[in-house]
């Protein structure tokens, strides 16, 4: 963590001599719903002018959970951790491959919106899944981590296809767009977590 924080503050300095308006981000955490995660986290904005310095903090955060409580967790760190910081969640995303038996790619677009909510439900202003596209892969070369995490399929003839995630992701983005940010609110709901956003746009 302190060194960290010094190429940190070093980078923020420069940046806002460059531009004063930008908004500094510190490099994105990894894994703070677990210990290691946390202590990291933790340790690093103890150290002099590092919180001070980090306009809004950025979290990663993966799992292959058949829930939300991971994320969740990592979020509720990251905002008793760092309070009054706006929190974005730089990297996150869950595979549509995998050995646990609930992992397939209607779960995987379940999880889009399922993220999407509970980051809006808990005041995350930004989240950004990572990634795009399958990687390429070569005949005999095994998967690399995060393969199946993307949101469009990559054939063996390069060829592209959207998942399930992928029109789940669109129709969010329909929904969101020109949302009125200032008017987010988690609704109570015996049903499941409703977040409202402006007077009649609901998720």
């Amino acid at each position: 963590p302190e060194e960290f924080a010094q190429v940190f503050l070093a980078t923020a300095a420069a940046i806002r001599e460059a531009n004063p308006r930008a908004q500094v981000l510190n490099g994105g955490i990894y894994r703070p719903a677990v210990e290691v995660g946390r202590a990291y986290l933790q340790d690093f904005l103890a150290i002099e002018g590092v919180l001070e310095a980090i306009d809004v903090l950025s979290i990663h955060t993966y799992h292959q959970g058949p829930d939300l409580r991971t994320l969740e967790r990592a979020i509720t760190e990251a905002q008793a951790l760092a309070p009054g910081k706006p929190i974005w969640i730089t990297e996150t995303s869950v595979p549509c491959r995998g050995s646990r038996p609930w992992i397939s790619e209607a779960w995987q677009a379940d999880m889009v919106f399922g993220t999407y909510i509970l980051a809006l439900a808990h005041g995350v202003e930004k989240v950004f899944w990572h990634t795009l596209y399958d990687p390429p892969r070569r005949r005999g070369q095994r998967r690399l981590a995060l393969s199946s995490n993307s949101l469009m399929a990559r054939e063996d003839d390069e060829s592209v296809s959207s998942k399930p995630a992928a029109e789940a992701y669109r129709a969010l983005a329909g929904v969101l767009e020109d949302a009125d940010w200032q008017h987010v609110a988690r609704v109570e709901s015996e049903g499941g977590l409703v977040v409202s956003i402006g007077e009649n746009r609901w998720l």
